[in-house]
């Protein structure tokens, strides 16, 4: 976690429990350093070593105490000779201490019962923003408004729908400061301490949470009966320990961020089909998918057949596209969880992504960074960019452009920074696109673009409305230059968007897709909202394929195209 660390507070009942006057005096002793597992996107991580983590605390109740630490966590205090796991994402980090072996499916089912103690740090600026906004809407108001704000004007539903999954009825919250307050879900009760890991059982939850510009950070502590007498000690220690500046406390130097975020949560080898990327996928954790990877689609999309063949039941009703839902969909280590699917009839769907499952869409990677490597015929994810902000040292080997986005194409991603003849268009890049350029039919009428005689073999694309498949001939007008930086297209021919095809009214003027793409390592920074090209040094991957265009469907609209 970037943000800074968590500040726990001692609840009155605790402090009251073991006052200053009642305790044996405190002095300087040393508690075991334990090294926790991490599993995560970017892989399983061995648990650490560090040294022993000098404390105030009587001594008799020092034994009873150790600091956990795991290496994509903080560290927390906890019963000493407890268990401990680190499940980690794109959205932040979750470390959990218990007395029995911690089964990481329990952490993902939510089914952690008994005495526990867990640090879970959520991020603010990617994935976990709405669950960052949705908590700090109830608990930090004040210091989290300009995040909550940007959260709401982004997607107002989904915000409202984190909210609502909040459970906090019977909790008691007190604000400590604007970004500081503590917390007590009771005893068979669910509330902000069950949220996370945690089962509710006989025993009530004490937690504090903290809020920054980096994210929030929530402990919660659990210790039963026969622990309670050490229970105010660990909530202190926790307090003064996970204020320092000590991110991981592991043995030697700090290695410093980037040795994590460099490191892609998955790289997975791609094929091509009439130029589209097709990557394997797992969904609910066993069954391989084959998806055509496209930036240019909102939802995720299955044929039916594919649906059926999984076991997956959908629905289908006049006049709405039928969805159906799973647990987890993967590539590689990147995992997206509790997916919804829309389902298309395989005669609709098939003429145009191929004989594939469905669509893997942005939908899946809005919330992480997507490269694209054409060259060695990768693709890879990343929770952070892999790219340094500063200009490599080759002049002209890379071109870096803001993302900007359509209010009516969801996250599909666009940017300003394409000159067409001199002038700024708005440019759409489609990696399910397997031509060059398209231009839409806005672009043609501003810069009078004259259609080109048809004097060689016709062109078609296909386009899905109305429950149909259809081919349809294209036609091409010829521009001066396309630049986007340093790297330019001399005299291109740009397909002329046919006037049925979605996206007319996204305000964009070009369609970006594979003929231009192929000669590049592209990476869409979603989180950073920045795309890049790189300029590989060898011949870029071929597709063994038709030639034909494809046009398929880019948003939840009913009319379908796309190229």
């Amino acid at each position: 976690m970037s943000h800074s660390l968590l500040a726990a507070l001692v609840p009155t009942a605790l402090l009251a429990a073991v006052s200053v006057s009642a305790q044996p005096s405190s002095t300087q002793v040393l508690v075991p350093f334990v090294g926790c597992p991490s599993e995560g996107q970017a892989g399983p991580f061995d648990p650490p070593k560090g040294s022993p983590r000098p404390v105030s605390l009587p001594a008799a109740i020092a034994k009873e105490i150790a600091w956990y630490v795991g290496e994509q966590s903080q560290g927390i205090f906890a019963p000493r000779g407890w268990h401990c796991q680190v499940l980690y994402g794109s959205s932040g980090s979750t470390l959990v201490v218990t007395p029995a072996t911690v089964d990481t499916s329990q952490l993902y089912r939510q089914e952690v019962r008994g005495p526990a103690v867990e640090l879970e740090s959520v991020e603010g600026t990617g994935s976990g923003r709405f669950q960052v906004a949705a908590f700090s809407s109830l608990v930090f108001p004040k210091a989290a408004a300009a995040l909550i704000e940007r959260v709401k004007e982004e997607s107002p539903d989904l915000l409202q729908s984190e909210q609502e999954a909040l459970p906090h009825a019977r909790d008691s919250i007190s604000p400590v400061a604007d970004d500081l307050a503590r917390f007590v879900t009771p005893a068979n009760a669910k509330g902000l301490g069950t949220a996370c890991s945690l089962r509710p059982t006989d025993d009530a939850i004490h937690g504090i949470a903290i809020f920054d510009e980096g994210g929030l950070s929530i402990l919660r502590v659990r210790l039963g009966r026969d622990l309670k007498h050490i229970e105010a000690a660990i909530l202190r220690l926790n307090q003064d320990g996970l204020r320092l500046p000590v991110p991981l406390a592991l043995a030697g130097p700090d290695p410093g961020p980037t040795r994590i975020l460099a490191k892609p949560l998955a790289e997975v080898p791609f094929t091509l089909h009439q130029n589209g990327v097709i990557v394997e996928a797992q969904i609910n954790g066993r069954d391989s998918i084959r998806l055509l990877l496209d930036t240019g689609w909102g939802p995720l999309a299955l044929v039916s057949t594919a649906a059926q063949r999984l076991g997956l039941p959908y629905k289908s009703s006049s006049g709405e596209v039928p969805r159906v839902k799973a647990r987890s969909l993967a590539v590689g280590g990147a995992v997206k969880r509790d997916v919804t699917f829309e389902v298309f009839p395989a005669e609709e769907l098939v003429p145009l992504i191929g004989p594939h499952d469905g669509v893997l869409s942005t939908d899946f990677f809005k919330d992480l960074v997507l490269q694209i490597d054409y060259v060695a015929g990768v693709v890879r994810f990343y929770s952070s960019s892999p790219i340094p902000r500063q200009d490599p040292g080759a002049s002209g080997a890379r071109a870096m452009v803001p993302m900007v986005f359509s209010p009516r194409a969801g996250a599909l991603p666009f940017t300003d920074a394409v000159l067409l003849d001199g002038k700024p268009v708005r440019a759409l890049f489609d990696t399910g696109g397997a031509g060059g350029f398209m231009a839409m039919q806005q672009l043609v009428d501003r810069a009078g673009l004259e259609v080109l005689p048809d004097t060689g073999p016709k062109v078609t694309i296909g386009l899905l409305g109305n429950g149909q498949a259809t081919q349809q001939i294209v036609q091409f007008a010829r521009v001066g230059r396309i630049a986007l930086g340093s790297f330019v297209v001399e005299s291109p021919r740009v397909m002329i968007a046919p006037t049925q095809i979605e996206g007319a009214d996204w305000g964009h003027d070009l369609n970006i897709g594979y003929g231009f793409m192929r000669s590049y390592v592209v990476t869409f920074d979603y989180p950073n909202k920045l795309i890049a090209f790189e300029r590989p040094g060898s011949p870029p991957a071929q597709d063994v394929g038709s030639e034909k265009r494809r046009v398929r469907r880019t948003t939840g609209n009913p009319s379908r195209t796309e190229v």
